[in-house]
């Protein structure tokens, strides 16, 4: 389907075809090509709202399919009912404690991970810092041995 309101290199692009432009228009058509895809932005959001009506309706005409199957069939064809449900729920609960588990995993890795970057990085600081201490102390110690030297030569000179 081609909209009319679009220019014809938009309508050839719409209909796959190679649409010949000079650089003076490619840009005004980039433009309007990102105000297209804000404006199927909200068709989008629709078609997921669509998706999932037609899957809460497929969910119920199924449930309601296998009721009405199990009212047809016997007792033992509701104990199979009742028997295989319970199974997949078991089912499907362990596998969802087992997302939940491997989901807590990953996090607390991650957190051990930055916690152990971070003392690693203080590890590394803390011998910044105690390497600027030293390069202070041993200036501040020539300083003065130098400055005890300079006084002591000044005061032997001039006696």
């Amino acid at each position: 389907m081609v909209d009319v309101s679009r220019d014809d290199g938009a309508a050839a692009r719409a209909n796959g075809e190679a649409s010949f432009s000079s650089s003076s228009s490619s840009s005004s058509s980039e433009e309007e090509e990102e105000e297209e895809d804000m404006a199927s932005i909200p068709d989008m959001l629709r078609g997921y709202a669509d998706g999932g009506r037609l899957l809460r309706d497929a969910c119920h005409d199924a449930a309601r399919g296998l009721a009405a199957w199990t009212r047809r069939g016997g007792a033992t064809r509701a104990l199979l009912v009742a028997s295989v449900g319970s199974v997949a729920l078991a089912a499907l609960t362990g596998l969802l404690v087992v997302v939940f588990v491997l989901v807590v995993a990953a996090t607390s890795a991650a957190a051990v991970s930055v916690v152990v970057s971070l003392a690693a990085l203080c590890a590394l600081l803390a011998a910044a810092y105690v390497g600027a201490l030293s390069v202070v102390v041993f200036v501040v110690s020539a300083t003065t041995a130098a400055t005890v030297v300079a006084i002591t030569v000044a005061t032997v000179l001039y006696m």
